[in-house]
């Protein structure tokens, strides 16, 4: 195996929690109601059941479930969906119980959105959730920048840059 990075490494798979000795996840349980579509996403908690952020909620009134962690290792049956992704894609399995990031570093998608261009994210920037749909970005989505609809989640910021893929390193509560 050959690979070359002409620039810069991947900074990682969406939900993937890095530095884990760091790290606090709890269980959750998903709302089959309301599913979660990705890893990485913030989640908020409705009735004890794990859910997506959704259109109109603000921060500050949600009990926040977490960051939500890609498990490993998980091998989804054959002839499945989910077993047709590729690599790095996952979709989360809603039959098996959810793991919430609630203290560590975690990779997430990030979006380009939130008026700051992922180029120049620096480590220390606050981390947005987005409330509002827009043109160019969908509820849920991780951004950096203050752009109508977002809000900032209290106690997450960014590690460092974005790579090309706009995979970027977060810590939550530490």
């Amino acid at each position: 195996m050959s690979n070359t990075f002409l620039y810069r490494m991947p900074a990682g798979i969406p939900g993937d929690v890095q530095r884990a000795e760091h790290a606090t996840i709890e269980p959750g349980i998903y709302d089959t109601s309301y599913p979660c579509l990705a890893y990485g996403i913030l989640t908020k908690i409705v009735s004890g059941k794990v859910r997506p952020i959704a259109s109109g909620d603000t921060i500050a009134s949600l009990t926040l479930g977490g960051f939500l962690v890609r498990p490993f290792p998980v091998q989804e049956p054959a002839g499945t969906t989910a077993a047709a992704e590729a690599i790095a894609a996952g979709t989360p399995n809603t039959t098996l119980a959810a793991d919430l990031l609630k203290r560590g570093y975690m990779t997430v998608k990030i979006t380009a959105n939130g008026g700051t261009a992922l180029a120049s994210i620096a480590k220390g920037d606050p981390v947005y959730v987005r409330v509002t749909a827009s043109v160019s970005g969908a509820v849920g989505d991780i951004e950096a920048g203050t752009a109508s609809g977002n809000e900032v989640v209290s106690g997450a910021y960014f590690m460092g840059g974005v790579d090309a893929d706009g995979n970027g390193e977060i810590a939550y509560n530490i």
